[in-house]
């Protein structure tokens, strides 16, 4: 993976997603379905086209928080599973923050301590995204569904979302089982003690091991490749 990828998991849902309501996101593109299917990435700006076509076409209020909720663990590869294999909710949002861009290329995360609490900092590329806000409630639900998925409970857990209320905000309150607010400065995600020590029911700290050396070379790869460019 480079700097300027993305996996092919997340658009293939997309597409599919449009084609079952009959609407071809690849019509008029030099790329067809069968060839997103034979690779695990491909470029950011193919993406970028494929998202832009979904958000134009889809008038769901809340298709950013639908998406990331059907995103399982599969499409996140070694980040998905090696935050499930983490020890606890903590150390597991570590992983998640740690190795976020090695499926996400254009959002970087920073966890910060506090006691036992945590503060995630997720820094976005605005210039690249089509849908910055379907990106962030996205990415609520990935973080949601992981701690949930652990068996740990998110009502305790607070989001900060970079841009004012929606005029239809009533969904948010449908999707996120804990507090948010509008009108940071940057998606943030606070969660308590409380949730951080939770242990993980799938920990394996083999698996987490082997996780961490493939994300691991997955950063090394795409910061090869952006220095080569």
């Amino acid at each position: 993976m480079s700097a300027q990828e993305m996996p092919t998991a997340y658009a293939i849902m997309l597409v599919r997603d449009a084609l079952e309501q009959g609407e071809n996101l690849l019509q008029g593109l030099n790329i067809s379905m069968e060839a997103i299917e034979k690779k695990e990435y491909f470029p950011l700006v193919d993406y970028m086209v494929i998202l832009d076509r979904y958000t134009s076409w889809n008038n769901e209020i809340d298709w950013g928080f639908s998406f990331g909720h059907r995103l399982g663990i599969a499409t996140h590869g070694a980040l998905g599973f090696g935050a499930m294999s983490a020890r606890t909710v903590k150390d597991g949002l570590a992983f998640l923050s740690r190795y976020l861009s090695t499926r996400v290329c254009h959002t970087h995360a920073r966890l910060v301590e506090a006691d036992d609490a945590v503060a995630i900092y997720f820094d976005i590329d605005s210039s690249v995204l089509v849908a910055p806000r379907r990106s962030c409630e996205s990415l609520s639900m990935v973080f949601q569904t992981y701690i949930e998925a652990v068996g740990a409970r998110s009502a305790p857990t607070l989001w900060h979302f970079p841009y004012q209320e929606p005029e239809d905000s009533t969904y948010y309150t449908r999707w996120l089982h804990g507090g948010f607010r509008f009108g940071s400065e940057q998606l943030v995600l606070e969660v308590p003690g409380s949730v951080c020590m939770v242990v993980s029911a799938f920990h394996n700290e083999s698996v987490c091991q082997s996780r961490i050396a493939e994300c691991e070379k997955i950063l090394s790869e795409g910061t090869r490749s952006s220095t080569e460019v």
